[in-house]
């Protein structure tokens, strides 16, 4: 392993760059702030503050009043209380609320890092945040030079002015705080994440020489002012924040920073957003005092959003509860399996000594790519790990800084994205944080569908050519049939009209059994298919309700309907209920086969000429299956004058 001296020369020189970033941002016009103005600035507007207060401060992870909180997390290595050394260190929460002066706590302390957002309760993950208040740009390698370009950026109109920059060490964190903090959803999260990595790629060719630039996500937490600078920088100092002198501090929209992307010529995949994604965007600001309506009163004031509401509470309960659902996914059901290769891939990269194309800045993030392929590829933690630690020689041999080593314990903390939480992580993300080429699936540039109906019309060509079909005795076989047969055996449910509708599709579904494979895993954990019975679904029999079945043959017949007309039994309505069955299933495959039948035709215009002439009309149930009615009575050879006979009684 190669090793990277730490000398005095070096040591002095860091500690020269950290005080001379100090003195120019004094000079620029800006002050330094305390820890307690620090989160009052990121958290409060315009005197309003969306932190609850301490003594309200419930055990557990609810806010019953409506009111959040922002958290910091830090790390010790030794107990708080005896003082006793451990030999791995632990992280802590630290939960901020309105009482400001709580936070002079934190002074001094190492790896301490907050990120702009409050969350719900006191754990950290995504799905706790509730508000987003400010975009954060990490730069790394940032000296006084890169500030006097940075801020000729800015009086020329070509970069945004900082709300607040803070000094970490060795790079800055520039903070462009938010006019109102945006409410965190499925829509905004993905949106302020790509303002953000568009920000960064226009902000740091301005002040860092170093060449790839260093994407972080919305949820990054980041040192704070007051705290321990990072400890391998081997300054000495604590870290420092400014903002302007004057108090003329900017808050921005998204549109504001938008602007500063129409002429990015460093962008290549990153774009401004458009206007309709802006006025979304912009619309969900965050109201902690919003009271919401309660759900008996919504539902008489929005009758249609409580119809639509009420459609997916009805499939939902249809289906395996949420708890089964999560536990059929941490089971490793319901999801996808991606093949290893994969993650054989990505460790191959990893591998390779000639053309390595990891850099020194995203060494972390390619060992979490690596355990984020692991967790979609099923590939066991202690395989993973050993072969994590396998790389830690080389990603520390890649060192040019003494104060970026590369740890053992960096190589665990990237391994703590080994979770199902981590299997959806966007390709696009991966390759951005590891700037590393992570190119898409190849279709020469058309779309899915395009290459699919290729591929279709290909098959059929063939298969046309050597007169062959692909599709015989290949994949499963339709059910079409048992529900056909199932309406035959049952006439008088699945009528149109009927009340109960679809509660006969749901006993359709329920009594039509058929005989299958299911795969299951015998005692030695080999897959192996055994026979099975299995219902419908309610979907198929929705599918095939009006289907008819490929083999025509015996299909109700002139005998069926010749029992329509003769059984006394049946009242009027019943009578027109079997001819309405009869309509609707066979209509529309019989009258194409059989309405060129000679006798058929004859029959059809003798009725019609009977009915000009008289003026009289056949039943109007009668109008809507009487060709298919009299290609059946031909099919039971029935003669032409007992069919008209039976017509027109």
């Amino acid at each position: 392993m190669k090793e990277v001296p730490v000398t005095r020369e070096w040591l002095d020189e860091q500690s020269r760059h950290f005080r001379e970033k100090a003195d120019f941002l004094q000079e620029a016009g800006m002050r330094e702030v305390e820890i307690d103005e620090y989160f009052r600035l990121l958290f409060d507007r315009y005197g309003f503050t969306y932190l609850q207060e301490y003594k309200n401060l419930p055990a557990q992870a609810i806010q019953p009043d409506g009111w959040y909180c922002a958290l910091v997390r830090y790390f010790i290595h030794r107990n708080e209380t005896t003082g006793e050394e451990w030999q791995r260190e632990h992280s802590r929460s630290f939960i901020v609320t309105r009482e400001y002066e709580r936070t002079r706590a934190l002074l001094g302390k190492e790896k301490c890092y907050c990120s702009p957002l409050i969350y719900v309760g006191h754990k950290r993950p995504g799905k706790n945040a509730r508000a987003f208040f400010a975009f954060v740009i990490d730069i790394d390698g940032v000296q006084r030079k890169g500030l006097e370009f940075y801020f000729k950026a800015v009086s020329d109109g070509r970069a945004p002015a900082p709300s607040m920059i803070v000094s970490s060490g060795s790079g800055i964190h520039l903070y462009f705080l938010l006019d109102e903090p945006l409410s965190l959803n499925s829509y905004s999260s993905p949106m302020l994440h790509y303002v953000k990595t568009a920000l960064t790629t226009k902000l740091w060719g301005m002040c860092t020489s170093i060449p790839d630039p260093q994407y972080q996500g919305i949820f990054q937490g980041y040192r704070i002012p007051g705290t321990q600078v990072k400890k391998e920088d081997g300054i000495g100092e604590y870290v420092k924040g400014f903002v302007d002198a004057t108090g003329d501090i900017p808050y921005y929209t998204v549109s504001m920073l938008n602007r500063y992307l129409i002429d990015n010529k460093n962008l290549s995949q990153e774009r401004p957003l458009n206007k309709l994604q802006l006025q979304r965007l912009e619309g969900m600001v965050f109201d902690p005092t919003r009271k919401k309506t309660p759900l008996e009163e919504a539902k008489k004031l929005w009758p249609e959003w409580n119809k639509k509401r009420q459609q997916k509470v009805d499939i939902k309960s249809a289906l395996i509860t949420i708890g089964e659902q999560a536990a059929n996914y941490e089971n490793g059901k319901g999801r996808w399996h991606v093949k290893r290769d994969l993650y054989d891939w990505w460790l191959r990269t990893l591998r390779e000594t000639v053309g390595n194309k990891v850099t020194v800045g995203h060494r972390y993030h390619c060992l979490m790519a690596l355990a984020v392929f692991a967790a979609k590829c099923d590939v066991p933690f202690n395989e993973l790990k050993t072969d994590a630690l396998s790389l830690l020689d080389y990603m520390e041999s890649l060192t040019t800084d003494p104060a970026n080593h590369f740890h053992k314990q960096d190589v665990l903390d990237a391994l703590e994205t080994y979770k199902e939480s981590y299997r959806l992580f966007p390709r696009r993300l991966l390759e951005l944080n590891t700037a590393i080429p992570m190119p898409a699936n190849k279709r020469n540039g058309r779309k899915q569908k395009v290459h699919l109906r290729i591929a279709r019309n290909t098959q059929a060509i063939i298969h046309e050519a050597d007169g062959t079909d692909w599709r015989k005795g290949n994949g499963a076989k339709s059910k079409k049939d048992l529900v056909f047969w199932w309406r035959q055996a049952n006439p008088l449910y699945g009528v149109k009209g009927r009340i109960e509708e679809n509660d006969d599709k749901s006993r359709c579904a329920r009594e039509c059994k058929y005989m299958g494979h299911r795969t299951v895993i015998d005692k030695n954990g080999k897959k192996k298919k055994v026979p099975a019975e299995f219902h419908l679904s309610r979907t198929t029999v929705e599918k095939w309700w009006n289907a008819l079945p490929d083999d025509m043959s015996g299909v109700y017949g002139g005998e069926y309907l010749r029992w329509i007309s003769n059984n006394e039994e049946l009242t009027e309505e019943e009578r027109k209920e079997h001819y309405a069955i009869v309509a609707r299933s066979i209509k529309p495959s019989m009258e194409r086969f059989h309405r060129n039948s000679r006798i058929t035709k004859e029959i059809l215009d003798t009725v019609k000429e009977y009915e000009e002439r008289t003026g009289k009309r056949i039943q109007d149930y009668f109008v809507e299956w009487l060709p298919i009615k009299v290609a059946f009575m031909v099919d039971a050879e029935m003669s032409k004058d007992d069919i008209l006979k039976e017509l027109l009684k």
